[in-house]
């Protein structure tokens, strides 16, 4: 089993304490009337969330990266929409051959 890294494991405590904090909110169990407490919480997660999606982000980029220039050629699709191409390149000098005519 893989070992979870020290700065996965504080990440992960972090969202886990955003995501008890905001449950017992949302259930009444823990009152916060202080704007400034409020604010500064919210402030928080918009953060946390942020720097988090930003990293998803960046491995999400990587990893088509990777697919992309791993293989080197073109799939099916890209070799059937460059036939595609081809063919409408072709009618088109065939409608310029007759328009001259």
């Amino acid at each position: 089993m893989p070992r979870i890294s020290f700065m996965t494991a504080i990440w992960m405590s972090v969202i886990a304490i955003l995501v008890i904090f905001e449950f017992l909110q949302f259930t009444g169990l823990v009152r916060v009337s202080s704007i400034a407490a409020n604010f500064y919480l919210f402030v928080f997660s918009l953060v946390t969330i942020a720097i988090l999606a930003v990293i998803g982000a960046i491995f999400l980029g990587i990893t088509i990266a990777h697919r992309l220039l791993e293989r080197g050629d073109f799939t099916p699709f890209e070799l059937e929409m460059l036939s595609m191409k081809e063919q409408i390149n072709e009618i088109q000098r065939s409608i310029e051959k007759m328009m001259k005519k």
